[in-house]
């Protein structure tokens, strides 16, 4: 990977843009939805790889052109940038990509994905903690964005979005990129700088990890149980995201990638068989006692904040599973669940995977 470049091609209070030579790709992408001016940092991660058709070139300084045709083209306003490609007749064009170095920032993207699948619905939000959001819409139907995030065995931890092209025969497709400060709004915070950070970074637990489609620690880390509770209590306060999008819509994506059978970290049997997914396994041969009524609060919490009624009855009998197993570990009838384990330190006796009913080393 090589360093991007010193200077944005574009810049006005709320964001600052910077654009390859190369090809279709961001070399700066710094934000402040505020619109305060707060832009020292570029978290984009630039790859050094060179595009595969050596005619396509960029012209100064928002359009990219093959044979003379544009591509590619780049509007950018005080607040919003679109980005707009252009059907070539077949002869195909790379997306618009734009990645992030995850050192320098947790960025992850927050909408709708189908199980299996690393590809965003639209519209959705483009969030960067403590910098801030941008919500993405598209003047296509049923339009996606490529999404991908990963952590181990690659140079540099990442998190990449790819913009794809307009389809043959399909005229002209358009990305609106537009500046967005969610936060609950309470009376006086937006005149007072001291909010600042809560304004920015309200959304900052908000994490979906492409490769698992969960809401999960950050973009490449794992979905942890025991927390679900926790983004179901923020969803009840988040406003509106976008059109068709609200929070309680991430809790409800995570709850039924749980109910189909996938599990988080603290659950008996969490990645411990092969993935493509950067997770770290729970070795521990006992599911810890806050991850079933983490599932229950955070299911809870969405029927009453959506009043979702049809999926609470469609999913009520594996609800009242969950509840079931987490009241079985209450041994001696006293109303209070007991842990295998004594917890005290060093007490681990037994450590690995459950398979086939046997505990399998990990280390």
């Amino acid at each position: 990977m090589k360093v991007s470049p010193s200077k944005p091609d574009f810049k006005s209070k709320y964001y600052a843009v910077g654009f390859s030579d190369n090809r279709p790709a961001f070399t700066w992408f710094g934000l402040d939805s505020l619109g305060r001016g707060n832009l020292p940092e570029n978290p984009v991660l630039e790859g050094a790889k060179e595009p595969s058709d050596p005619e396509l070139k960029r012209e100064s300084p928002f359009r990219y052109t093959r044979n003379g045709k544009a591509v590619w083209s780049v509007e950018c306003t005080e607040k919003a940038l679109t980005l707009s490609s252009h059907d070539l007749g077949g002869a195909g064009a790379p997306p618009f990509t734009l990645t992030f170095n995850q050192k320098k920032n947790h960025a992850t993207l927050l909408g709708l994905m189908e199980a299996g699948k690393r590809r965003v619905s639209l519209p959705c939000i483009l969030h960067l903690p403590d910098m801030g959001s941008v919500r993405i819409t598209c003047n296509i139907p049923d339009a996606e964005l490529e999404y991908d995030a990963r952590r181990m065995n690659v140079p540099e931890p990442f998190v990449e979005i790819k913009f794809p092209p307009a389809a043959a025969g399909a005229g002209s497709i358009e990305y609106q990129i537009e500046m967005a400060a969610i936060h609950p709004h309470l009376p006086g915070i937006n005149e007072d700088p001291l909010y600042d950070g809560f304004r920015r970074g309200w959304l900052n637990t908000f994490q979906i990890n492409p490769r698992t489609q969960m809401l999960a620690n950050n973009a490449s880390s794992d979905a942890c149980t025991f927390t679900l509770f926790t983004y179901a209590l923020v969803a009840r306060h988040t406003p509106h995201l976008a059109e068709g999008l609200e929070c309680s819509d991430l809790i409800r994506m995570t709850l039924d990638r749980y109910l189909s059978g996938a599990k988080g970290y603290g659950q008996v049997g969490y990645a411990c068989e092969p993935s493509d997914a950067d997770l770290i396994s729970w070795t521990t041969p006992w599911t810890s006692l806050d991850s079933l009524p983490s599932l229950l609060l955070a299911a809870c919490d969405y029927v009453d904040d959506s009043g979702d009624l049809p999926w609470a009855r469609a999913n009520y009998n594996s609800i009242l599973g969950w509840a079931r197993e987490m009241s079985a570990g209450d041994a001696d009838g006293d109303g209070l669940l007991e842990y295998p384990g004594t917890g005290n330190y060093g007490d681990r006796p037994l450590r690995g995977c459950l398979k086939n009913g046997k505990i399998r080393n990990s280390d």
